[in-house]
This record gives structure tokens, sequence and C-alpha cells, in this order.
């Protein structure tokens, strides 16, 4: 899920700085004239923000089950069809 978001955060993030490029060249517009980089920066910060995020998570979630000395998963029977 994190994953999923930090991809889609920094996909956004460049996407905006093609559609940037896309405008200076083709469009001839310059960048005073549109809120795009604030945009794009904001994008890429939100990206790497959600990758912090999910490494700080992941060591939260090793360190707990670590420090129980039990397994993640006990299984208590196995059904069979």
């Amino acid at each position: 899920m994190v994953l999923d978001n930090q991809i889609r955060g920094s996909l956004s993030g460049w996407l905006v700085v093609l559609w940037m490029l896309f405008l200076k060249y083709f469009r001839n517009l310059t960048m005073i004239q549109t809120p795009l980089p604030v945009l794009a920066a904001m994008f890429e910060m939100l990206g790497f923000q959600l990758l912090r995020m999910a490494l700080l998570a992941e060591l939260q979630i090793r360190t707990y089950h670590e420090a129980q000395n039990r397994p993640t998963y006990v299984t208590r029977r196995i059904l069979r069809r």
C-alpha cells in the first residue's frame, strides 16, 4: 500500500516535470506563469516522505516481532479437504 503511494507521488512529480518541459519548449510558456514548479517539488517531496515512512514502519515491525522471541505467525492446525 505504501509502496503504491510513494510510486504514485514520485510518478506524479515526474509527470508534472514532463508537462512543464512540454509547456516551456512547445507552447513557449515561462514557468513563472504557472504553479507547476511548486507542484512538481511538492509531489517529489511527498514520494520521498512516503518512502521514509515505509522504511520506518518496516523497522518498527521487525523490532516488535524480534523482541517477542516467537514466530510471527503460528499455525494451530492444518485443514485438509
